[in-house]
């Protein structure tokens, strides 16, 4: 399980700005804050006894509640990074590993190559072509395009 005791959530939540009745805005305020808790919208849809559709319906209808909850999300993921950049001054070989396949493709760091055809654009080929094609002939398709 992740510890995620560091983490807060610095904005504050208005139930003023929050639309809907009185029950309906507690309701929001609490699924807001088990969210920044949490971290993880099924557990804090459980905890605060709310279901899922209520809260994608909730984004959808209210534009504060969608910037707040776009705002844990966002912080959420500095923390994640931060803690990514302190396992990798720490020397945690995994944390660098993913942060060059993610971050420093245009050097090589990557598992595919990504190939498109001329001026970025698909390269057209069909499904059947590359099941009856040799490697040299898929080649000689690849390089056709440029």
């Amino acid at each position: 399980m992740i510890d995620y005791n560091n983490f807060a959530f610095q904005g504050k939540i208005e139930r003023s700005k929050l639309k809907g009745q009185k029950t309906t805005k507690d309701n929001k305020v609490r699924v807001l804050k088990n969210l920044a808790i949490s971290g993880f919208v099924s557990q804090a849809v459980k905890s605060s006894n709310v279901s899922r559709r209520t809260v994608y319906h909730w984004k959808d209808t209210d534009q504060y509640f969608a910037e707040l909850f776009y705002e844990i999300e966002e912080a959420r993921k500095d923390w994640a990074e931060a803690q990514l950049y302190k396992n990798m001054g720490e020397g945690k070989e995994t944390s660098t590993i993913f942060y060059l396949k993610t971050k420093a493709k245009d050097r090589g760091y990557s598992e595919r190559i990504e190939l498109t055809g001329a001026d970025g654009e698909a390269i057209a080929v069909t499904p059947k072509l590359i099941k009856e094609s040799s490697t040299d002939e898929l080649f000689d398709i690849l390089n056709k395009t440029e």
